[in-house]
């Protein structure tokens, strides 16, 4: 489960132009909450989940993680972008680089997609899915879109 107010959120505008066709709700259309917004945004590389300890990676060797980013529209709803392949198989890994190192911590990464698609572009599928709002309900499958990112972290 996600804690979504165990830290900050920044706002980052969401994209949902680019939906996988016959990948929403019973094999129709993908049904995003919005085309394209700012919204506040948390961003959760699960790397332990394959087991990588990101603090130890060394400098400019790639990993590849899931990733999950967390999402609440502007009416407070929330919803979960995942890139977990053993969860959704049609979705890809996160590509976790360390950029810095000091000793033997990494201190400096980047985050991007994994896959080059067919197009020549930089972007991974990810599933999009609303949040459940009782401990009984399954979260909502909205369907898969095609998202690039490029997130770069720091540790102080």
């Amino acid at each position: 489960m996600i804690n979504y107010n165990s830290s900050p959120q920044r706002k980052v505008l969401i994209d949902f132009r680019e939906p996988i066709a016959g990948s929403g709700p019973n094999g129709g259309a993908p049904t995003p909450p919005f085309v394209y917004q700012l919204v506040r945004t948390r961003f959760l590389a699960q790397c332990a989940a394959v087991g990588t300890n990101m603090g130890t990676l060394p400098v400019g060797v790639p990993v590849y993680c899931p990733l999950i980013i967390a999402i609440d529209d502007t009416n407070g709803v929330r919803y979960r972008l995942t890139m977990n392949p053993p969860n959704f198989g049609e979705t890809q890994y996160a590509k976790v680089t360390c950029l810095a190192s000091l000793g033997s911590n990494c201190t400096q990464w980047t985050v991007e997609p994994s896959v080059t698609q067919l197009d020549g572009e930089l972007k991974n599928v990810a599933k999009l899915l609303k949040v459940a709002t009782k401990a009984h309900q399954a979260d909502q499958n909205l369907g898969d879109f095609y998202i690039s990112f490029s997130i770069h972290l720091t540790r102080p």
